[in-house]
């Protein structure tokens, strides 16, 4: 019986071809996912690195690839992941979701002939005493405004519980005050339990991970104190693994648990994203 192997495994396949440098290999396996797969960045992303032999040779069809894998970025992790394997080799354009877009910054030499407005100090004053005149005038205004509305809204509340003294001495009728009960009803025997201060319980500190974290992907298969720390981190988001160490099939797939709960890209890889995610709730 033959292994039915899915997209994903072809994909990851042909990309380890491509970090042993076997190129006719994964050229092969590209043509075939490029057909089945047009819309996933990676495979596009893999076209580019056989074009260019792992971005060693420049060529106008590697920039065209890269461009049409931008164009297939889903997420910022995809698009980070994208400047993190062509690194120098090309610049790639705006995230086309427009989650990431470079802004042109000012011409530094028309700031530079622009003037500050110089205001006289007797101006400053002046413009300072209408600001605070305008806010007495605008905190009146709310006052009174707070008053003539809440007067008829209380007179009608009041009349509604029959408490109003206007609308009962006018009917005959005196309002008596009920006395506050001394007592418990007879039905309730349980004391009320009182803490004293030295009973309480002190506040417990959260706990600070003894692992340093990572700056590159952490994906399955890898080990050592980065993995540790992603598993640090699942467990104190409330996600149960043990820190082995070993980035293994339980903490992939914690990992996109995690990355469900707060719509991350799920593809069991702890990117930029999932970091930065990772680290805010640390934080908090």
């Amino acid at each position: 019986m033959t292994q039915q192997y899915t997209a994903e495994d072809r994909i990851r396949g042909a990309e380890g071809l491509l970090d042993l440098e076997f190129y006719e290999d994964a050229a092969a396996q590209y043509r075939v996912l490029a057909q089945e797969c047009p819309d996933d960045y990676r495979v596009w992303l893999g076209i580019a690195r056989i074009q260019s032999m792992n971005f060693t040779q420049h060529s106008a069809e590697v920039q065209q690839s890269l461009d049409r894998a931008v164009d297939c970025a889903k997420t910022v992790d995809a698009y980070n992941d994208l400047q993190e394997t062509a690194g120098w080799y090309a610049q790639l354009k705006p995230f086309a979701y427009a989650r990431q877009v470079t802004r042109q910054l000012p011409d530094t030499e028309q700031l530079a002939k622009i003037k500050p407005l110089r205001v006289p100090l007797s101006t400053e004053q002046g413009v300072k005493e209408a600001r605070d005149v305008s806010r007495l005038k605008y905190l009146k205004f709310l006052l009174v405004f707070v008053i003539v509305l809440g007067l008829p809204v209380g007179f009608i509340v009041s009349c509604s519980e029959g408490k109003n003294p206007i609308i009962n001495a006018i009917k005959g009728e005196e309002v008596q005050d009920v006395p506050a009960p001394s007592q418990k009803p007879s039905g309730s025997n349980q004391q009320e339990e009182t803490t004293t201060p030295s009973e309480s319980e002190p506040a417990t500190e959260k706990a600070e991970c003894p692992y340093p974290a990572p700056r590159d992907n952490i994906s399955k298969g890898m080990d050592g104190d980065k993995v540790r720390w992603v598993q640090w981190c699942l467990n104190d988001a409330g996600f149960s693994v043990n820190e082995t160490g070993v980035y293994d099939d339980a903490t992939e797939s914690a990992v996109r648990s995690f990355q469900e709960q707060y719509a991350i890209r799920i593809d069991g890889i702890v990117g930029p994203e999932t970091r930065a995610q990772f680290l805010a709730l640390l934080e908090a």
